[in-house]
């Protein structure tokens, strides 16, 4: 069995701000998130660096039906992936409020409110989920009356689950949404390059797992195909899951999983979803509007000595097409499922070791 870490942050609203939204998480990791710790927030100017800017949260905005990703949490996993930059003080709502309730100001305007309060930045936060992905984007406004304005996007996927309970726990995904939001919004892929391992963000792009589209160099009417070429329906769907596992973990990539893959198609009225087919043009151009930016697609060629197996990563553009950034190929021999199974796991690795850049 797992060990099982239990989260518990006190919730206190004044000068110190805890990131208490994250109460009683339990991980299935043993790593997993601890320092979801008491993260100190104070809003004292004079405690800060010189060169740490103040942001005012503005507006939070979360599908309220959602329990996974409610405003509480979205705003805490905003504000720590504000904090673990170094370079921005947060300014949550409910502080925001309180101090100004308590100087007798009502009814001021966002600008007039960050002045008042010497904030050098306007937060507006909104965040969707889909499924097991994660969206986030962050409008920044600042500069003379906060009239430039800076955008970004991060996504980040549910990967965790409690093992006591078997829910799902959304947290780290929160976080890493933001901190990838933020990344794009200030236009820098090493922001978080020297905080603790726990929180390194980097820049992910989204990518996707396409089929597998499997196909015979021989007359298999003369040839007796082997068993994981007739049930290729199922094998190449085993491939799709392998591939999928292998690289789950990787912080390389936001990698969208088989459910929520199949979820974009349906949502789009692609309900006969082949697996054992290479990626249409109309599928990728689904992908592409639900924000995905790169595929992987696969290849499986019967042969008389067996099996050739081929992974390609490729970019998805607008208009459904796609460019190869790489292509990777092996030999495979044995006609189990196992050693199948084997075989692409290691070729994902080596298709994305280090991961390329788009074009």
């Amino acid at each position: 069995m797992l060990n099982t870490t239990t989260v518990s942050l006190n919730n206190n609203i004044g000068c110190n701000l805890s990131l208490a939204c994250y109460l009683s998480i339990k991980a299935v990791l043993p790593f997993l998130y601890i320092a979801f710790f008491s993260v100190t927030l104070t809003l004292h100017a004079q405690e800060t660096a010189s060169d740490t800017r103040k942001v005012l949260i503005v507006s939070v905005i979360a599908d309220t039906a959602d329990t996974l990703v409610p405003i509480s949490k979205v705003e805490a996993g905003v504000a720590l992936a504000f904090q673990l930059s170094s370079a921005y003080l947060i300014m949550p709502v409910d502080v925001r409020d309180s101090i100004l309730r308590e100087r007798g100001l009502v009814g001021l305007t966002n600008a007039q409110a960050a002045a008042e309060l010497k904030a050098d930045i306007l937060l507006f936060v909104s965040t969707r989920r889909f499924v097991n992905l994660i969206r986030t984007e962050l409008v920044m406004q600042y500069g003379a009356q906060y009239a430039t304005t800076l955008r970004g996007v991060g996504y980040a996927a549910i990967r965790f689950q409690s093992d006591s309970t078997d829910a799902i726990v959304a947290d780290p995904a929160l976080l890493l949404a933001a901190q990838h939001a933020l990344m794009d919004c200030v236009k820098n892929p090493i922001l978080y390059g020297t905080v603790d391992s726990l929180f390194r963000a980097r820049v992910a792009p989204t990518v996707v797992v396409g089929g597998v589209n499997v196909t015979s160099d021989v007359d298999t009417s003369k040839t007796p195909a082997w068993s994981l070429f007739k049930e290729q329906e199922v094998t190449s769907y085993h491939a799709v899951q392998t591939i999928t596992e292998a690289l789950s973990a990787s912080g390389e990539m936001t990698l969208v999983d088989i459910e929520t893959r199949d979820t974009m198609l349906t949502r789009a009225n692609l309900y006969m979803i082949a697996n054992n087919h290479g990626t249409t043009t109309r599928e990728r151009g689904i992908f592409y509007a639900f924000g995905i930016e790169q595929i992987i697609s696969g290849t499986c060629r019967f042969t008389t000595g067996g099996y050739v197996l081929t992974l390609t990563l490729g970019t998805i553009e607008k208009d459904g097409g796609s460019a190869v950034l790489r292509s990777v190929e092996d030999k495979f021999t044995k006609d189990t499922k196992q050693d199948w199974r084997n075989s692409f796991a290691n070729l994902a690795r080596k298709l994305v070791n280090p991961l390329p850049e788009s074009k």
